[in-house]
């Protein structure tokens, strides 16, 4: 049986390969930013998260799941964005904002055939970091039936019908 969040993880994955090319690096949210492994990470860099998943029984092991989505994008920006600086210094750095806006649209309204399209609900800033990155946290939501408890004897019903349809 597949897990809902392997399968919609690696989707993403593939998702942000194809659409925003920019991101160099996208992984699991496991911690990095508060240990040494931000190091390995070739920047711009996203990691994804599910931190949470509300679940409402619809009745007979069935579940409707409301799980969130947080991609944290970090960015390496050493460019100068003050006023004085000259144009395209300040426009370099403030690419994180386009990029940031390329992966809002590339998951927005997206979806597969096993879950709602994504919504995207917040933005916020995470620059309290301790190694000067430029990090912003985008959070989606989606839904999904979950049959996984179901008894497997109603999964696969095969009907057969002889004879003619009398109109």
């Amino acid at each position: 049986m597949d897990s809902f969040f392997e399968k919609i993880f690696l989707a993403i994955q593939n998702r942000i390969t194809q659409e925003v090319p920019e991101i160099l690096w996208i992984d699991q949210d496991l911690g990095q930013l508060a240990s040494d492994e931000y190091r390995r990470m070739i920047f711009p860099t996203m990691l994804i998260d599910f931190p949470t998943a509300p679940v409402e029984y619809m009745g007979q092991n069935i579940k409707l799941v409301k799980p969130s989505i947080s991609i944290l994008l970090l960015f390496n920006n050493y460019s100068q964005t003050h006023h004085l600086a000259p144009q395209e210094v300040k426009e370099k750095g403030l690419e994180y904002l386009r990029i940031e806006q390329k992966v809002v649209n590339a998951l927005q309204g997206w979806n597969e055939d096993y879950f709602t399209p994504l919504a995207h609900t917040n933005t916020q800033s995470r620059n309290n970091n301790e190694i000067g990155m430029r990090a912003r946290e985008l959070t989606f939501t989606t839904s999904y039936e979950d049959w996984s408890l179901e008894d497997d004897q109603y999964k696969n019903v095969t009907f057969n019908f002889s004879g003619e349809i009398m109109l």
